[in-house]
């Protein structure tokens, strides 16, 4: 029967096997993910069952919630975050429930059995680092978890959903260079941060693709922060010859080099070239609007909800996906102009 004949509503398994020609036994196949159901049979079968209102469930999980988990919540970053889970949660018909880590009062076992005890059909992790014990304690206890955008390198065996860091740094020095700089500071990441490292790798190649050299005094540790840097910024823009043009490996560091920039007053993109990195919401706000890389932190928030959806009804997906960046050129960089202008 045509899926378009079925009757509305929400039949019983029973009904709407006899209504699709099957028997309750195969549409109890599909709706528990076990093997039996040719490929045409299966997605005929899903097809209703969506239709009806009926979510495939997951094998993991008591309910149908999945939950989003920050270190803290007070990044611009992560509502883009939350967007995109929002989303993807609502396409499978399931809910989000939002959670901070950093509890004060809690310890990570104290966490771990907090989620044992929800029993949430995924764990979406936004965090800084999740330590080999954290790891281990989840897996032991059967926890569905992605780690989204971490810091560290992700274990082999752990599912995991990050950007083109490299790639996104690698544009934004070719950017700087085509439109004529050469002298060229960088505002990092904190050290031994996986983001921070691809990022530095990728500009370090821009640059010297085109034989520019990249100056130690011109490189500046910073820790993602608007405070560090708007310290990079007040050290460049000191130096005997200061850079014509900043990369800074994020956006709030980006703010920070504006901050200083004024404070010396250096006229953004006339005397100093800016690029930043995630394209924060805050980033078209600036005067002039910040040129940087978007970092698709929706769609990467998305592809974490769906990974932890199919892990839980045991499909076979990759441990690590990797989303492409792209530059999104605005108005904080121009040609430079003779340094003795300042």
């Amino acid at each position: 029967m045509p899926l378009s004949d079925v009757p509305r509503g929400r039949p019983t398994l029973a009904e709407l096997a006899a209504q699709l020609g099957v028997s309750s036994a195969t549409v109890s196949k599909v709706i528990n993910g076990r093997s039996g159901v040719s490929a045409e049979v299966r997605e005929h079968i899903e097809q209703t069952l969506r239709a009806r209102g009926y979510a495939k469930p997951l094998v993991n999980g008591n309910n149908d919630t999945i939950d989003l988990v920050f270190d803290e919540l007070q990044d611009p970053a992560q509502l883009p975050i939350i967007a995109g889970a929002l989303d993807a949660v609502e396409r499978h018909g399931l809910r989000l429930s939002i959670h901070r880590w950093q509890n004060r009062r809690s310890s990570t076992s104290d966490i771990v059995s907090e989620a044992v005890r929800r029993k949430p059909a995924g764990l979406i992790l936004v965090r800084d680092r999740i330590t080999p014990q954290e790891r281990d304690g989840m897996s032991a206890r059967k926890l569905n978890f992605v780690s989204l955008n971490p810091r560290g390198s992700p274990a082999a065996d752990t599912y995991a959903v990050y950007c083109d860091n490299w790639a996104g740094a690698l544009s934004a020095g070719r950017h700087l260079i085509e439109a004529g700089h050469r002298r060229i500071a960088m505002v990092t990441g904190p050290e031994n941060v996986l983001a921070s490292d691809a990022r530095t790798g990728g500009f370090v190649t821009a640059l010297r693709e085109h034989g520019v050299s990249l100056d130690a005094d011109y490189v500046v540790r910073g820790d993602f922060s608007v405070e560090s840097g708007m310290a990079a910024g007040d050290r460049l823009l000191a130096l005997p010859v200061p850079p014509t043009a900043i990369f800074a490996q994020n956006d709030l560091e980006a703010l920070g080099v504006y901050a200083a920039a004024q404070k010396a007053g250096v006229a953004i993109p006339d005397q100093l070239s800016v690029v930043g990195f995630d394209d924060m919401p805050l980033a078209a706000t600036l005067f002039p609007a910040l040129t940087t890389v978007h970092q698709p932190l929706a769609e990467m928030a998305s592809r974490a909800v769906d990974i932890a959806v199919a892990v839980g009804r045991n499909e076979s997906v990759p441990h690590h996906s990797v989303l492409a960046t792209h530059l999104i050129s605005r108005g904080s960089v121009s040609p430079p102009r003779d340094p003795t202008s300042r």
